[in-house]
């Protein structure tokens, strides 16, 4: 997906340094910024970065012509960067936080929604998907399908059950509407890990190697 392979490519190391923001940094900022601008300070706050690299981040948008720089409302999403942030939240819904404490008992939850994801899911594999995720920092990761109106656990590339836990279920139908062969990803993790950074970290990682 060309969108979130600019993500990908914003997140590069440039002359042998690794900025410290990741793929969630970028979609994040953008995210915000279509809600208001930004001064350089406040969204070094919001993000959880530092002031130097958030303006490392911002220099990168502003470069890519995603972002302009206002003196007095500092920095403004383009119509470019309205775009990509409206395509990308076409591919990924955000669920938000859920609760899995009948899988992990000290674990957080965060879900998202890959649209239509069930064919990159074949490709790549359930196993690996949730290896991403975990390589991201995250615990573990549930992932489910929606076929038939149902959702299901996923058991090898081909073959599903069905998933049978009402309360996870009705808490995720309750937060967005389900379509067909959608991939809904929930992130486990422990301690003061912001849950939902491995799980796009993962999500970004794996749509960018896929059209």
């Amino acid at each position: 997906m060309k969108n979130t392979a600019t993500i990908i490519e914003l997140c590069r190391p440039r002359r042998g340094v690794k900025p410290k923001f990741t793929p969630y940094h970028v979609l994040q900022a953008l995210i915000l910024l279509t809600e208001r601008p930004y001064g350089r300070i406040e969204l070094s706050k919001k993000l959880g970065l530092g002031e130097a690299s958030t303006r490392t981040l911002i220099n990168r948008l502003k470069n890519k012509g995603l972002v302009y720089i206002d003196k007095v409302a500092g920095t403004v999403l383009t119509e470019d960067g309205k775009s990509l942030v409206r395509d990308i939240m076409k591919i990924i819904h955000l669920i938000g936080e859920i609760d899995v404490s009948r899988y992990c008992a000290e674990c957080k939850g965060f879900g998202a929604i890959i649209r239509k994801g069930l064919s990159i899911v074949k490709s790549v594999g359930v196993l690996e998907l949730r290896d991403m995720v975990v390589r991201e920092g995250a615990y573990g990761a549930l992932i489910l399908t929606f076929k038939g109106n149902k959702l299901l656990l996923p058991l090898s590339r081909d073959f599903y059950e069905e998933f049978k836990d009402p309360k996870l279920i009705e808490g995720i139908r309750s937060a967005v509407e389900l379509k067909e062969g959608d991939v809904i990803i929930i992130a486990l993790c422990k301690g003061p890990l912001e849950c939902s950074l491995p799980l796009l970290n993962a999500i970004v990682n794996l749509l960018s190697t896929h059209n």
